[in-house]
Order: C-alpha cells, then sequence, then structure tokens
C-alpha cells in the first residue's frame, strides 16, 4: 500500500513541477530526462532503496541530450542556419559548447569523447548542472520541496530519496514524455 501511495504522489509532483516550476531554459527538462534514463540504466538493491548518483554521470547524460540540439537547422525565414533557442536570455552554454565541437568536426558523442574537446565541454556540463537545475529542479512555486532528492553540499552525487529511482523506472516513459514535450514547447526558433 505504501508503494501505490509514494507511485501516485511521484506522479503528482511530476505534474506540479512541470506546472509549477521556474522553467527559463531547457536544462531542468533535460535534468528529468536524465534523472530517469540513470534510474534505468543503474541496479537497485531493492524498490525502496535510495539510489546515489555521481554528478559526473548527470553531466554526461545532459551532453548525450544536447547533442542534437546542437545541430543547426536552416531557418524558415531566412533559409540561413540556425540553432534553437534553449534559453529565455543568451543560448545555453551546453548548446554553444556542443556546437563548438560540431564546427570542430566532431560528428558523434563517441569521436567527441575521444577528442581534447571533451574535457571543457564535461567541464561546462558539470558548472551548468551544480550552478542550475540540480538545485533549482525541486523550486515549485518559488518554494524547494525535495521530493526527488534533498538538496545538500555534495559537488559529487545527489541521493534519490528511497522509492524514487523505481518510481521513476515504473513511470519511465511517461516521465521522458512529459519531459521531451515540455522541453519542445519551450524550444524556440531565434
Amino acid at each position: 500500500m505504501k508503494a501505490m501511495q509514494q507511485q501516485l504522489d511521484f506522479i503528482a509532483y511530476i505534474q506540479r513541477m512541470l506546472i509549477e516550476g521556474d522553467f527559463s531554459a531547457t536544462y531542468k527538462f533535460a535534468l528529468l530526462h536524465a534523472l530517469a534514463d540513470v534510474c534505468v540504466e543503474q541496479p537497485l538493491e531493492s524498490e525502496q532503496a535510495a539510489l546515489k548518483i555521481e554528478l559526473a554521470t548527470l553531466a554526461d547524460k545532459l551532453i548525450e541530450l544536447y547533442w542534437h540540439h546542437a545541430v543547426p537547422f536552416a531557418s524558415d525565414q531566412t533559409g540561413e542556419s540556425a540553432l534553437l533557442k534553449q534559453n529565455s536570455g543568451a543560448q545555453s552554454k551546453v548548446i554553444s559548447v556542443l556546437y563548438e565541437c560540431q564546427q570542430n568536426n566532431i560528428r558523434n558523442l563517441r569521436a567527441l569523447k575521444q577528442s581534447p574537446l571533451y574535457k571543457p565541454t564535461f567541464n561546462a556540463a558539470m558548472a551548468t548542472l551544480k550552478s542550475g537545475p540540480l538545485w533549482r529542479l525541486q523550486i515549485l512555486a518559488k518554494q524547494a520541496e525535495c521530493f526527488l532528492y534533498p538538496h545538500t553540499n555534495s559537488t559529487q552525487y545527489i541521493t534519490l530519496n528511497a522509492g524514487i529511482a523505481s518510481c521513476f523506472r515504473r513511470f519511465y516513459d511517461l516521465v521522458v514524455y512529459l519531459a521531451k514535450n515540455a522541453w519542445l514547447r519551450a524550444t524556440k526558433q531565434p
């Protein structure tokens, strides 16, 4: 019974997050997607286990998720190549860094990981993760509600609360669908 209630609370929280969260950039959608991915990929000790996730793993996931977003497209209005805008201000840092990599003839993630540009790209993703979405994802209606993981001072990892990884696994398709659709709505043509 407790697991069922937690699952209902999880779905309600994700819904509230997408409605009440402040989304001035697409990083939080990418982080939500990345969390779901990691929960599916990493083994769990039990359904109610807490899951420790290294920030390096999340930074890698951000790079993977944003890789295709850094490819220019032909704008209908001007016919010139442009990048989709992923931020209410300047272009997002991760997109800019990945775009530079692609301009340096790096055509896929495997090539990026083997290139000298990977370390600065990873560092940019890690800095972005730590400075923003990691601690802002769980701010709903301007108040921190740490349902997924506690806000700690760790610069190395987060620990999902007991049972949350299991909820991400169970509702993976739904979470990713909601994150991608919200991300799509937040992405703008320049």
